[in-house]
């Protein structure tokens, strides 16, 4: 049984990481520590999904670009992922996740030459916006996808006007 709970910082260094995502996390790579952990658990709301086994199989979350407005999502997969899940249970726990995001824009990036990112993302949600060129440590295209929801009252208020 697939079993969701919230994310833990030691979850991200247990995470046996698929090679599909190493390299692509930047600055964090090659090395995913404690550390990167914490800085993911502070970002935003984040959630872990555990095998049978209780094994960590997939990490995913939100890190909230500006307050209350707007984050990007991220996920992290285990070799072997989507065959240890119940793959319902966790397309249904990011849906819902998505969905309780007090955010009015979520984005989320997915490799063009990884077409199953893509289709995950758009299976919970997300809508194709831009692809990306020559984007990240790869140097890949992307496909940005966003996940709009109501614009918070504080955003609409444009503020003062700028003079000179």
């Amino acid at each position: 049984m697939t079993k969701i709970r919230e994310f833990r910082a030691t979850d991200l260094i247990a995470l046996e990481l698929q090679d599909a995502q190493r390299g692509v996390l930047g600055i964090h790579e090659p090395d995913i520590s404690l550390a990167h952990g914490f800085q993911l658990k502070a970002a935003g709301p984040a959630y872990t999904a555990e095998d049978r086994t209780g094994r960590v199989v997939a990490c995913a979350g939100m890190a909230e670009c500006f307050q209350d407005v707007q984050a990007t999502a991220w996920a992290l997969f285990a070799k072997g992922w989507w065959h240890a899940i119940n793959r319902r249970m966790v397309i249904s726990a990011l849906r819902d996740g998505l969905a309780a995001a007090p955010y009015a824009r979520i984005e989320a990036l997915a490799r063009e030459a990884r077409p199953g990112e893509c289709r995950l993302l758009e299976v919970v949600g997300f809508r194709r916006v831009a692809a990306l060129a020559l984007w990240g440590p790869r140097s890949e295209t992307v496909i940005l996808h966003e996940k709009l929801g109501p614009v918070p009252k504080a955003a609409q208020d444009p503020g003062e006007e700028i003079t000179s």
